[in-house]
């Protein structure tokens, strides 16, 4: 075994150390009153008996066979959460300890955790400008570590990002409605990422967590530096001194963030800001919690 590989298998059990304690708290108990418990779906049809709730009557197979025939529902006792990770160049961006893809498989590894705890199976999609990895839906924590490792291990021969690809596969592998986490910086985003957004969204519950790290908020004042997009490796020289330079940097950064996350809302998907140096763990528990009362609401 390499130093490398001998690197990432400890980063892997320190990561399921400390989200496991996550999974099991807070996001474990919000996790299954949002999702838990809350659907139905069709099982078969059957002969109408008297009793029976007329309007599970099927009209159409009762007309073919003369005779009237219901429809049979049972309750979902699982669901399959998928996880679609940004393994881009921009991911790999990092100021402080850890990099962009690190946070995001934190994050993940709490998700995939509490969804394991609730005997739900998880599936893993990495992707950049394609589908570059899969992990199908499974149950256990070999499964969860297994996608840890991944995430961590993965080198994309493709830097750039197209995360309609992503979306349009997801969409058509999966017939039953799942729980979808995108997690990305969602940064280079093709023009129509809205319109596949929303083809996702009418069939799943979809959940886009939006990873940045804090000096692509804010540059400090270092001078002339270059400035490089990991993606495409275009660079450009800026005075960060320069106060012109800082105001219009910060303004649009703010008008990138609130065009995104009004962009992903407007989809129909749920949205999840974080800051690669703030606690993570903060904004992802506050989203469950925010959740909470419209499924009561919904249940009752």
């Amino acid at each position: 075994m390499t130093l490398i590989e001998k690197d990432i298998i400890k980063t892997v059990r320190k990561i399921e150390l400390k989200t496991r304690s996550y999974s099991e708290g807070f996001i474990q108990g919000f996790y299954r009153s949002k999702f838990k418990g809350s659907g139905i779906e069709f099982s078969d049809y059957r002969k109408y008996s008297f009793g029976d709730d007329i309007r599970n009557i099927d009209w159409n197979v009762t007309a073919r066979m003369n005779k009237p025939y219901v429809r049979e529902f049972v309750e979902e006792r699982d669901m399959t959460v998928y996880i679609l990770l940004d393994v881009s160049g921009s991911f790999d961006f990092g100021s402080k300890k850890n990099i962009k893809r690190e946070i995001a498989a934190e994050i993940s590894a709490t998700l995939a955790f509490a969804a394991v705890h609730n005997n739900d199976r998880v599936g893993l999609i990495l992707f950049s400008d394609k589908v570059e990895h899969i992990i199908p839906p499974k149950r256990g924590r070999k499964n969860v570590l297994h996608m840890i490792k991944d995430i961590l291990s993965f080198n994309s021969v493709n830097k750039t990002t197209d995360m309609s690809s992503a979306l349009k596969y997801i969409n058509n592998i999966t017939k039953r409605k799942s729980i979808i986490f995108v997690i990305s910086d969602f940064m280079n985003l093709p023009q129509n990422l809205d319109k596949y957004l929303k083809i996702v969204s009418r069939k799943h519950d979809l959940i886009s967590i939006r990873v940045m790290d804090e000096r692509e908020i804010d540059i400090p004042d270092v001078g002339m530096i270059y400035l490089e997009d990991m993606e495409t490796g275009e660079q450009v020289l800026v005075d960060t001194s320069n106060p012109e330079f800082y105001e219009d940097y910060h303004r649009l950064v703010e008008l990138d963030l609130e065009y995104i996350r009004k962009k992903i809302i407007l989809s129909g998907s749920d949205y999840i800001g974080i800051q690669n140096g703030s606690e993570w763990f903060k904004s992802l528990s506050g989203f469950f919690k925010s959740r909470i009362p419209k499924n009561i609401r919904n249940v009752c």
